[in-house]
């Protein structure tokens, strides 16, 4: 599959930039709940198989989510993107995010993006939308972005995965991934 890059020319204009929204791989969608409770250790909230070989300059991986968590204290919650699962190569993660105290059913969403410089090299961001109210519906939003390059493999399938972990295991805290998405855009 070939993507247009950006090797140093202008693009000639918005027509041609509109042409790189464009999706052009099937989307894969969670089927079902994902729910991490009651532990502190790395757990995978959601993923998505990229098959052997298919990244390369230009290609651009997008993966979402959004579900509802709930709380006791204040613990914290870290968001992270994984090339090959949760035990590969992190490509970029969230600092430790303190959850609002004794949120029953708050929402969260997020968003990440891959895009490859090279077939084995990529730059990653991440986004999350963390609801720190239920009454108010207020919101933070959080955004990390990698600092350099990543280099990965790619000559296998390897999962695109976004990490949870909360800082402290207890029976009240939970996270539900309800729904989700992963595509290749380009």
């Amino acid at each position: 599959k070939n993507c247009p890059t950006n090797t140093g020319t202008q693009f000639a204009g918005a027509s041609v930039a509109l042409g790189f929204i464009a999706d052009q791989q099937p989307a894969a969608a969670a089927t079902s709940t994902t729910t991490v409770a009651n532990t502190a250790s790395l757990s995978t909230l959601h993923s998505a198989t990229v098959p052997a070989n298919d990244p390369q300059a230009g290609a651009v991986y997008e993966i979402e989510g959004d579900g509802v968590f709930s709380d006791t204290g204040t613990p914290t919650m870290t968001f992270a993107l994984y090339w090959g699962g949760i035990a590969g190569t992190l490509l970029v993660a969230l600092p430790a995010v303190t959850a609002p105290s004794g949120v029953s059913g708050a929402a969260f969403a997020y968003s990440a993006r891959v895009t490859f410089r090279s077939a084995t090299s990529a730059i990653a961001r991440i986004r999350l939308l963390l609801d720190t109210s239920t009454s108010t519906d207020a919101a933070s939003t959080y955004v990390a972005v990698s600092a350099a390059p990543v280099t990965v493999t790619t000559s296998a399938s390897s999962a695109l995965a976004v990490g949870f972990t909360w800082g402290t295991a207890s029976a009240s805290n939970t996270i539900s991934l309800l729904s989700g998405l992963a595509k290749r855009r380009c």
